[in-house]
């Protein structure tokens, strides 16, 4: 158990790194790059790699300052609740690993390189040599991303299952449940390659600069400008209710999904972002 530290990165690194552990508490530490400055603009550090571990938990902590804040691959068992993960460039990278809880966490102040071409996430399932993520629920996260670099809120493809290399690799048995995406990018939650997946009861819409945003010429560092939705390609099975959102867009291969009782809500314009058709009081 490590509880009441501060991490701090050595070389090059991950600032944390865990292979073949099991039962692991982190509770109240601090996890965080070294570059100075306020932004993470010219962090290098990993947070936290763990890979083929089992049982570890990492509680009411801060991650922050940071290049990729996690990287989880080929584990079972972890829990990622609770947390501040703010400041950074890339958020939870899951690879190959099953019975996850991504819980209450705040994702604030990201802030991606995209002179570099990064191409962000908050929370992203992939699949690289490794099977399909599998039994993963991602419920009460707020993704705040309300400036003009659009940071992807969930996003879910199955890459090595589309090529064929990889036959078992899409997603199964994923709830995505009462999450708030206020961000602007177009992929507020993004669900690609699952077997019945779960979306219900999450707000996705966009921040004023969902309208506003714009790509900064000659090193295009910004990006932004697409209201947020709920967007789906190759599911074969599962359903979407309940959800409050400018759009869900569905495609044709996703004809198993059921998409039923949300709400969608008109955007119009920046003012209309703050309060959208009044829905708030």
């Amino acid at each position: 158990q490590f509880s009441g530290m501060t991490f701090l990165p050595f070389q090059k690194r991950p600032v944390v790194a865990l292979g073949g552990a099991r039962d692991v508490l982190f509770d109240s530490v601090m996890i965080t790059g070294s570059a100075p400055g306020e932004g993470p603009e010219n962090e290098e550090a990993v947070g936290m790699q763990i890979d083929v571990s089992e049982g570890v938990v990492i509680t009411n902590s801060e991650l922050t300052h940071l290049r990729i804040v996690m990287s989880l691959r080929g584990s079972r068992g972890l829990v990622v609740a609770g947390n501040r993960i703010v400041n950074s460039r890339e958020g939870v990278n899951i690879n190959g690993s099953r019975g996850m809880l991504l819980a209450r966490n705040l994702f604030e102040g990201f802030k991606p390189r995209f002179d570099r071409g990064e191409h962000p996430d908050f929370i992203q399932l992939f699949t690289r040599q490794q099977p399909g993520s599998g039994q993963l629920e991602i419920s009460g996260n707020l993704f705040s991303s309300g400036f003009d670099k659009a940071v992807q809120g969930i996003f879910i493809r199955a890459e090595d299952y589309e090529t064929g290399q990889q036959p078992d690799g899409f997603h199964r048995d994923i709830v995505i449940r009462n999450n708030i995406y206020f961000g602007s990018s177009p992929h507020g939650i993004a669900l690609g390659n699952t077997r019945n997946a779960v979306i219900e009861h999450n707000t996705v819409l966009p921040s004023p600069n969902g309208f506003v945003g714009h790509l900064k010429p000659p090193t295009m560092q910004s990006s932004g400008g697409f209201p947020p939705r709920i967007s789906l390609g190759n599911n074969s099975s599962g359903r979407i209710t309940g959800n409050v959102t400018t759009r869900v867009l569905a495609s044709r291969d996703d004809p198993a999904i059921v998409v039923r009782d949300n709400i969608e809500v008109m955007m119009r314009s920046a003012r209309d972002a703050r309060n959208p058709d009044g829905l708030f009081q």
